[in-house]
């Protein structure tokens, strides 16, 4: 007898319950630990309590099949098909957010989780959307587009510039520095989008937009105080 699961949309669908969930984690973790974690120690302990939480929320679920379809039931609206049998992005996510917290500047690690939060999510609307132009396949990034990375660009490059503004070591960057720090952002983010890492994107995405846009940024003396 076949066990009656609800379905869920796979990658290529617009899930945008799924997206939504996505862009407000992010901002809820960024926005809470501004305000209750200023400090990093705390900021990395309170991401690392939850995420400890969440694996064990994920191991009760794949390890009884009750609980498994009473999460499904709760949560069905923002599974994507095959995570009913496997470790939720949940998981990667906030390991993602986490390692970004560890290794960056909070500076930094806050924008890598919001190009985590809005960057992935965009590049998937408008590829599922508008992506016409896929990207070559000797590039190993399967269902990924021209129009996708464009779109992760621009809504980071935006991102970046907003957060700029309220950054104390970003804050009173010059007209034209601001514009090559904006851009570096946008960059990193389309890159740890692309980039073919053997991992979840959730996990990927920020580690990479993080480690490029602060090194560079670095490198570039745009913000010498990221060498620190």
């Amino acid at each position: 007898m076949t066990e009656d699961r609800p379905k869920h949309p796979s990658a290529n669908h617009l899930h945008l319950p799924r997206r939504l969930f996505h862009m407000a984690s992010g901002t809820a973790i960024v926005t809470i630990g501004i305000i209750f974690f200023p400090n990093k120690r705390e900021f990395v302990a309170a991401l690392t309590i939850l995420w400890i939480v969440d694996l064990g929320i994920e191991a009760l679920r794949l390890g009884w099949p009750w609980f498994n379809r009473t999460i499904e039931k709760t949560m069905g609206n923002i599974m994507r098909e095959g995570e009913q049998r496997r470790i939720s992005g949940i998981a990667y996510y906030l390991l993602g957010c986490l390692i970004s917290g560890i290794i960056f500047p909070r500076e930094i690690a806050n924008l890598a989780i919001l190009f985590l939060a809005f960057g992935d999510p965009v590049a998937s609307l408008c590829g599922v959307i508008f992506g016409k132009r896929r990207l070559p396949d000797s590039w190993e990034v399967p269902e990924k587009s021209w129009e996708g990375s464009l779109g992760c660009f621009l809504v980071c490059f935006l991102i970046t510039l907003n957060m700029s503004f309220y950054m104390p070591r970003t804050v009173e960057l010059e007209i034209m520095q601001r514009l090559a720090f904006c851009i570096l952002g946008g960059l990193g983010a389309a890159l740890g989008e692309l980039i073919p890492l053997r991992t979840d994107d959730n996990l990927a995405l920020p580690v990479v937009s993080g480690a490029f846009l602060w090194l560079t940024a670095a490198v570039l003396n745009l913000v010498p105080g990221f060498y620190f």
